[in-house]
């Protein structure tokens, strides 16, 4: 088993700032660090990324949606706002070299709606099965299994 940290004890928006943090994690022991996703590109995770891989540490990374996010809104702007948060957290993580994208999205998904409500799977779809979808990439499919795992786990389908 394999121990990380989330860096969110830290701040919700790590820069070159915290690399000293990673070596103090990696001195202390633990095997990785959980990156939160909120603002950034691609160039930016990878820089802190590739830090953290040259610690020999590993990386995941964790995201969130919020209600103009939420991609089990009735509205479909809001779904398609959900939608592409969802691929720029995926973009990102890849950047930052992380296996896996803990997407804390089920509880708000499902926030007061019925089994019935399944309107929320469209952006999945676009995400992982589309022509421009990520579903021959490895990581996208971890991403996509942890988010169904949670979802299912959680009885909501």
């Amino acid at each position: 088993m394999k121990i990380g940290m989330n860096m969110l004890l830290w701040t919700n928006h790590v820069t070159e700032q915290h690399f000293g943090v990673f070596e103090k994690l990696k001195k202390t022991g633990f095997d990785g660090v959980e990156l939160p996703l909120g603002e950034g590109d691609v160039a930016h995770y990878s820089r802190i990324g590739e830090q953290i891989s040259s610690l020999d540490m590993g990386v995941t990374c964790v995201t969130s949606l919020s209600e103009s996010t939420n991609i089990a809104s009735p509205d479909r702007v809001i779904r398609e706002a959900g939608l592409e948060r969802l691929k720029w957290a995926i973009d990102v993580s890849h950047g930052a070299g992380s296996d896996i994208n803990e997407n804390q999205i089920a509880k708000l998904v499902y926030k007061g709606r019925s089994s019935e409500d399944v309107y929320f799977l469209e952006p999945f779809k676009t995400i992982f099965f589309s022509k421009e979808g990520t579903l021959g990439n490895p990581k996208s499919l971890n991403s996509l299994f942890n988010i169904l795992f949670e979802i299912l786990y959680l009885g909501i389908v």
